[in-house]
């Protein structure tokens, strides 16, 4: 299928089965996502918010539950030989901003039985000596060896919504431990098991829960999984190119000369070998185009949670200069972000504020600001907006 025979796909369509049976334009990924499900693991993947990354854990979700009912026409329908399997999938976005550790333990506890519910699993509460997590994980283990797929969307909300709450960030971090724990000491009962996030906050506490986990979010292989390259645009997003030529009176070169300079120049791979395109504001400006290269990061979001959170706690986190050579070794950029030492640099990548630039030496990259979207956002921080 082309662009030109299907509808646009614009903001606001996390949802894979709705967008394909609407007939709606998907930029075929499915060849990477195959890499990553083919193999099963436990994964991480990280990137800033707007990319897709809701998209893409339904997307997995649909393939692991319906097999290729959805993917009719896509790369990944001559590759996957897989069967079907039960998948549950948490969102941790309505676990943010509670009081209280006992309110956070109370929500977490009620979303794990009710997602796991359709798997099978009921908490007694007549067994009042038995611990919530001790049934869960009673339960878990008594599953068939990789029969179960698990999705965690957003996993680092709860974190992030308290990093200006130093004492309620680390019960809530010891909570989720004990949640990690139960999966950690039964991950052969996974098929497969995806995180996603923005940043990529642990407490101590997380990190040894977590340390089975593989980051994927720098690996060469997936840097184009979430955004478009410009090669995507021009074969899926044709016609809309050829209406925002006509529209603002542009060629083809100087339309693409504007768009990377609004909102491309993202590189998610520590080699720098491929960049792409932000999608919500790529596919934002399609939709109108007569209105001209808006900062709709700003508009639709504003300054990223994680930023403003960390400022309130620890004041203004810009480095002096962003503007010059910003060598950094890749090692920071992937390592967990922890309360008292989460680099700046670490912390603005993550968020999308800086981008990987290129390799300086095997090991060291360039970071840069991307574009004149994320520009604005950090000229926001400068001056203390939100």
């Amino acid at each position: 299928m082309s662009g030109t025979s299907l509808r646009p796909f614009y903001p606001g369509t996390p949802d894979f089965p709705a967008l394909r049976s609407g007939s709606r334009i998907y930029a075929d990924k499915t060849r990477l996502i195959f890499d990553l499900c083919a193999c099963g693991g436990m994964v991480l993947f990280t990137r800033p918010p707007r990319f897709g990354k809701s998209l893409l854990v339904s997307t997995i979700e649909s393939l692991f539950r319906f097999g290729l009912r959805d993917f009719q026409g896509l790369a990944i329908e001559a590759l996957w030989r897989d069967k079907t399997y039960e998948v549950v999938r948490l969102d941790f976005s309505v676990l943010q901003d509670l009081a209280s550790e006992d309110a956070f333990e109370a929500a977490l506890q009620r979303l794990v039985s009710t997602k796991f519910a359709v798997a099978g699993f009921r908490f007694s509460s007549e067994d009042a000596g038995i611990p919530f997590f001790d049934q869960f994980g009673e339960w878990l283990s008594a599953l068939e060896s990789g029969s179960l797929v698990l999705l965690v969307d957003d996993f680092d909300a709860p974190l992030v919504s308290l990093l200006d709450d130093r004492v309620l960030f680390e019960a809530v971090s010891h909570v989720l431990s004990r949640f990690y724990s139960v999966l950690k000491a039964n991950e052969g009962r996974l098929r497969f098991f995806l995180m996603t996030g923005s940043a990529n906050f642990r407490e101590s506490s997380l990190f040894s829960e977590l340390n089975c986990v593989t980051d994927i979010s720098l690996n060469v292989r997936y840097g184009t999984m979430l955004g478009f390259t410009r090669e995507e645009l021009e074969a899926w997003l044709a016609t809309d190119l050829k209406r925002a030529e006509s529209a603002l009176g542009l060629s083809r070169r100087e339309l693409f000369r504007l768009l990377e300079a609004h909102y491309g120049g993202f590189s998610f791979d520590r080699r720098a070998k491929t960049k792409v395109f932000s999608p919500a504001s790529i596919l934002e400006f399609l939709a109108r185009p007569e209105a001209g290269f808006r900062n709709y990061w700003l508009e639709s979001s504003g300054t990223p949670l994680v930023l403003r959170k960390h400022a309130a706690a620890k004041g203004l986190l810009l480095p002096d200069d962003l503007t010059g050579e910003i060598a950094v070794e890749v090692g920071t950029l992937a390592s967990p972000l922890r309360y008292d030492d989460a680099s700046p640099y670490a912390l603005l990548t993550q968020a999308g504020c800086l981008t990987i630039r290129r390799e300086l030496v095997p090991g060291i990259v360039e970071l840069g600001v991307p574009n004149r979207e994320a520009s604005g956002v950090v000229e926001l921080l400068s001056v203390g907006g939100s």
